[in-house]
C-alpha cells in the first residue's frame, strides 16, 4: 500500500490527511481553517446588509451544529426570522464519538416546537467505503426522527477535495455511494451541499461537477450580494455571520428557493435489466427499471404490454405469459424516457405418458394434452442423444401416435414438442424428456 499524500491546507502551518483531519474533528474548507470559523466581520456584515433576496424565495432558515452552543429554540421560533433549520447530525464515519454533541437536543427541540428541519453530515470520505459508513452514520441518528427537509451531504473538506488523488470521477463515486446507501434504506429526500466554486466545472476547485451532482438538488454557499453559482440550486446559504434571538453565536443564514416540498434524486432516464426475454406460457418473470445514473433508486414507472392476450405486466414489472407469441413490455418514466423489453413466449410443453409396443412392428407413443396449441411434433432416433428427426405432426386434438414398420430387436427413442402458429409464425415449446423402448 502506498502512503497517502498530505494535503496542505491554505493559509495554515498544519498539514493533515483526510483521515487525520477526521480523527481530530478538524475542518478545513472555504469557511473553516484548522477547525475555526473564518469570519471577516466587515466584509460579511456588509454582505448581509446588501444581500438581494431572490424573488422566488419561499422560506428563510438557519443551519446549526454544536458550534452554536445551547440554543433557546423557543426564542428562535418566536423571532419570526426562522422558517426551518438544517441540523448537523455528525461528521465522518459511523462512530458515536463523531456524532454532533447537540444533535439530539437540537432535533428534539425542533420536533417539540414544530419547527421544520432537515439534517446534514460533514464528510471526510475519500473512499467509497467511507462514504457508505457516513451514510450509515446518518441512518443511525435519524431513525425515528420526523424530518421534513432533506438530508444533505456536506462535501467541502479541503483535505479530501484538494487531494491530488481526488478526481471529479472519484468525487462522484463517493457521493453516489452515500446517496445509494440512504436510498436503499428508504430515504429519498436527499441533497448536496458545498460552496459555489466546487460546482463550477470551469474552475480547478470544481470537483463536484459530474452528472450525479445534477441529479440531486444543490444547497449552495455563496457569501455575496447575490448567489454566484450560475446553475440550478434550491437553497442558498448567503451568510455565516447571522444573528438570531436565542442563539448566542453567529449562525448560517439560508434562503429556500422555489416551492419544493421534497428534494432527492430526479430520474431522467429509464433502463431495464433485460432487453429481451424468453418465457413459457403460464410462467411469470419480473424485470426491473432503473436510471443508469443511480441504479439503487427505485423508479416509479408505468408498465405497458403491447398485447395483453399474449402477456400482462403489473405495477411492479411482473410479466405473466398468457399465450405463445411476441410482445413488447415497456416501462414509461415520462414522454421522453421509456425502455422496452421484447418478450418471446413459447407454448406449454407436453409430457410423454407412455411408449409401448403396438402390433407386429409398431410403437405407440402417448402424451398429455395441452390446450391452446396448433399441433404436436413427434421426433424419433435410434440414438439417445442425437440423430432425432421429425416423423409426424399431429393435430392438437390427439394425444397418441403409432409409428409402424420398425425393426424387431432395435431400440427407438422418442421426444415431442408443442407448436403454436401466431400471425403466420410458429412458436415451439421445449422438448419432452426422451423415452425409449426396444421393439
Amino acid at each position: 500500500m502506498g502512503v497517502k499524500p498530505v494535503c496542505k491546507v491554505w493559509g495554515s502551518q498544519t498539514a493533515y490527511t483526510a483521515s487525520e483531519a477526521e480523527k481530530k474533528g478538524v475542518e478545513n474548507s472555504f469557511r473553516y481553517k484548522d477547525g475555526k470559523l473564518i469570519v471577516n466581520s466587515n466584509k460579511s456584515g456588509r454582505s448581509i446588509a446588501r444581500v438581494i433576496k431572490p424573488s422566488n424565495t419561499t422560506a428563510q432558515g438557519i443551519d446549526v451544529s454544536y458550534r452554536q452552543g445551547d440554543i433557546d429554540w423557543e426564542k428562535v421560533k418566536n423571532s419570526g426570522q426562522v422558517d426551518f433549520a438544517i441540523i448537523r447530525c455528525g461528521f465522518g464515519m459511523n462512530e458515536t464519538k463523531q456524532d454532533d454533541s447537540k444533535w439530539k437536543y437540537n432535533s428534539s427541540e425542533c420536533e417539540r416546537l414544530g419547527i421544520p428541519y432537515g439534517v446534514y453530515l460533514y464528510s471526510y470520505a475519500d473512499t467509497v467505503a467511507k462514504a457508505k459508513s457516513e451514510a450509515n452514520h446518518v441512518i443511525r441518528l435519524i431513525k425515528g426522527k420526523k424530518l421534513s427537509y432533506p438530508i444533505y451531504y456536506d462535501m467541502e473538506e479541503k483535505t479530501v477535495l484538494n487531494s491530488t488523488n481526488m478526481t471529479r470521477t472519484k468525487a462522484a463515486q463517493i457521493a453516489q455511494a452515500f446517496f445509494s446507501t440512504l436510498e436503499a434504506a428508504g430515504y429519498k429526500n436527499l441533497g448536496i451541499y458545498s460552496n459555489a466554486s466546487r460546482f463550477d466545472s470551469k474552475l480547478a476547485d470544481g470537483k463536484l461537477t459530474a452528472s450525479i451532482f445534477n441529479q440531486y438538488p444543490k444547497w449552495v454557499a455563496s457569501y455575496n450580494d447575490t448567489c454566484k453559482y450560475q446553475g440550478n440550486y434550491h437553497m442558498w446559504q448567503y451568510s455565516n455571520v447571522g444573528t438570531i434571538d436565542g442563539i448566542s453565536e453567529n449562525v448560517d443564514l439560508n434562503f429556500k428557493i422555489g416551492n419544493w416540498t421534497k428534494a432527492g434524486f430526479t430520474p431522467k432516464k429509464v433502463t431495464l435489466d433485460k432487453t429481451s426475454l424468453t418465457m413459457t406460457t403460464g410462467t411469470s418473470k419480473t424485470i426491473k427499471a432503473y436510471d443508469p445514473a443511480n441504479s439503487a433508486y427505485k423508479l416509479s414507472v408505468q408498465w405497458k404490454s403491447s398485447n395483453t392476450k399474449i402477456a400482462t405486466v403489473d405495477k411492479n414489472g411482473k410479466i405473466t405469459a398468457k399465450s405463445a407469441g411476441k410482445v413488447n413490455i415497456t416501462a414509461v418514466l415520462n414522454s421522453q424516457a421509456k425502455a422496452t423489453c421484447q418478450v418471446s413466449i413459447a407454448p406449454k410443453p407436453t409430457k410423454i405418458k407412455s411408449v409401448k409396443k403396438s402390433g407386429k412392428n409398431g410403437i405407440k407413443v402417448t402424451w398429455n394434452k395441452v390446450s391452446g396449441i396448433s399441433n404436436y411434433q413427434i421426433y424419433m432416433s435410434t440414438k439417445s442423444k442425437s440423430g432425432f428427426k421429425k416423423i409426424a405432426t399431429i393435430s392438437a386434438q390427439k394425444t397418441s401416435y403409432t409409428k409402424t414398420k420398425l425393426k424387431k430387436g432395435k431400440k427407438y427413442y422418442f421426444k415431442i414438442r408443442t407448436a403454436k402458429k401466431v400471425s403466420g409464425r410458429y412458436y415451439y415449446s421445449s422438448y419432452t424428456a426422451v423415452k425409449s423402448i426396444k421393439r
